[in-house]
Formats: C-alpha cells, structure tokens, sequence
C-alpha cells in the first residue's frame, strides 16, 4: 500500500483523489488517523488540501517529491501534535520525535508498511524543526549539510506560511540556502 499512496498523491489530481477517498470512505481504511484528523479539525483538513495543491503544483512542474516528504506532510500534523505532547512532559525533542513517528508508524503498519529508513528520516525531519527558529550561528553550515535538509525546510517553510509565523526565519533560510548554492 506504501507505493499506492505515493500514486495516488503524486498523479498530478490530489485534492481530488482525496476528496473521492473521503467521499467514498476509502480514506478511513486506507489511513484512518488522517481520516479522523481531518473530520475533527477544519485547521487539519486545510492543511491536507494545501499540500495537495503543492504536490499538484510540483507535479505539473515536473519537481521531484521525496516519499519521506510526501508523508511528513501528509502526516507533520499529527507527529507535531504528539512531539509536543511528549517534549511537555520533559522528553528531549529528538528522543520524542523518535518516538512518535516509530509510534505512527508501527500502528500504521497493518494497512501502510513505510520503510524504516524512510521512518528514520521523518523523524530526523520532525525533530530539526526547531533549529529553523532558534539556532546558533555556527551551526548553520553544518545544520544545512544534514541528510534531511532539504525536506526538512520545505516542511518548515510550508508550515509556515500556512501558520502565517516564523516568515523572517523562512527568509533568513531562504538566503542561506541561495549563498549556499
């Protein structure tokens, strides 16, 4: 099922296939948490409708699309939510990030198998985070050279502008990355 929702929401037609799966009541056997998700939260469904409109934008523009990028945002939401929840009881944030996308993705696994290396670079992704508001100067070279970088910002970056917040850190980075290059 892991490749079938990669066909299903890099066809170019996403919001539309997420419509007719919900529609349909596919989406609460296909991936049920984001089916609640969305029918709990107006904010959740929005923000599901966003990155299918992106993900139809970079199709049409022929722009490669990370499985490992597809399903943070697909599911950032969530893991966010938990993330928050474990860092509040003290949990550092790496470890809680660990832990709550093993835990999505372990109860997942019936219906969806997503690789663990993809799971390992999801929670890298979530954890790093963070460091887009609030990192050291000296870090920055270094930060921008990890292995999950560049999903890692465009989630940032996304969240963002849905969040409306954080628009100086998304410039800030956005200037790097152009030195960068």
């Amino acid at each position: 099922m892991f490749e079938e929702i990669q066909k299903l929401f890099y066809c170019g037609h996403s919001r539309d296939v997420l419509h007719q799966l919900m529609r349909l009541g596919l989406l609460e056997h296909m991936l049920p948490e984001l089916d609640a998700a969305t029918k709990g939260d107006q904010r959740h469904l929005q923000w599901i409708e966003r990155v299918c409109r992106q993900l139809d934008t970079w199709r049409s523009h022929r722009v490669p699309v990370t499985a490992e990028l597809l399903f943070a945002l697909l599911f950032g939401l969530i893991h966010e939510a938990k993330i928050a929840e474990l860092t509040g009881t003290g949990m550092p944030v790496f470890q809680a990030a660990d832990q709550a996308v093993t835990e999505h993705l372990f109860a997942l696994a019936p219906k969806v198998l997503i690789p663990k290396v993809i799971g390992r670079h999801l929670a890298q992704l979530m954890a790093t985070q963070p460091y887009f508001i609030d990192i050291k100067p000296s870090r920055v070279k270094r930060f921008m050279h990890r292995p999950c970088f560049h999903d890692a910002f465009i989630y940032f970056k996304m969240r963002s502008r849905f969040d409306d917040r954080h628009m100086d850190e998304v410039k800030f980075w956005d200037e790097q990355i152009r030195g960068e290059a």
